[in-house]
């Protein structure tokens, strides 16, 4: 793809959305937009102008957005461009996958921060034919692994915010001062950057049953998480 002509069409408003437009800003990349809110002369009129077309809707729409809207627009056109979409999950041929291994919040971030984001590619052996300007590292991902890379991607991407906000809220109920929280997450996770596995310390490393059955009895008021803290022990028998 000639990079020169590269200007591709952003379908979706949301926060990757937002971002996607953002990065591509910062590469001096130009492009198209549409949303639900406009029109579909509007999303015909840009299918016809743009040279690729990035899906960044829900999971949940991805499917019938493509079968129901852009197909028949692309298919009355005779029109040639690739469409790509951002579910980890999912593998919707003819669309090619290009999920992003990061976290997307309300803010943006700077150009050096998007180029160290890693791509997983399903239906495309290189980055650059999806996103010619972008350097940025990536993986090929086959299709049969994809449900499980998205399971290991939510859970190591929100189970420890789910824990660490419950915590954080019950030390604040103990009196414990905010500062000295964050200091503490902060050195359990530099810890774990440096130590990877061996970053784990306590009863669960040292085995102590005793202290892990009365940490359990503890959390009895709070049972789902006495059930999270029990799973755990489990899984590090």
């Amino acid at each position: 793809m000639d990079r020169k002509k590269h200007q591709p069409l952003i379908i979706g408003k949301g926060r990757l959305a937002k971002h996607i437009c953002h990065y591509l800003n910062l590469k001096n990349t130009e492009s198209f937009k549409w949303n639900r809110s406009l029109s579909d002369e509007q999303l015909e009129k840009s299918i016809s102008q743009c040279s690729i077309i990035y899906l960044a809707i829900s999971d949940s729409s991805l499917y019938s957005f493509f079968k129901e809207k852009l197909q028949p627009i692309l298919l009355k056109h005779n029109s040639q461009q690739a469409v790509v979409h951002f579910s980890g999950a999912l593998h919707l041929p003819p669309m090619i996958a290009a999920h992003p291994l990061m976290s997307f919040p309300k803010e943006l971030y700077d150009l050096s921060f998007y180029e160290k984001i890693h791509f997983s590619l399903t239906g495309s052996q290189n980055l650059k034919e999806i996103f010619p300007s972008f350097e940025n590292s990536f993986s090929i991902l086959p299709a049969e692994e994809k449900p499980l890379y998205h399971a290991l991607c939510v859970m190591g991407g929100n189970f420890p915010q789910m824990l660490w906000n419950f915590t954080e809220a019950q030390l604040e109920q103990l009196k414990i001062p905010a500062a000295a929280i964050e200091n503490y997450f902060s050195a359990i996770l530099e810890n774990y950057k440096n130590l990877k596995q061996h970053a784990i310390t306590g009863p669960l490393v040292r085995k102590d049953r005793e202290t892990m059955q009365k940490n359990m009895s503890a959390l009895e008021t709070f049972l789902p998480w006495k059930k999270v803290y029990q799973s755990f022990t489990e899984v590090n028998r």
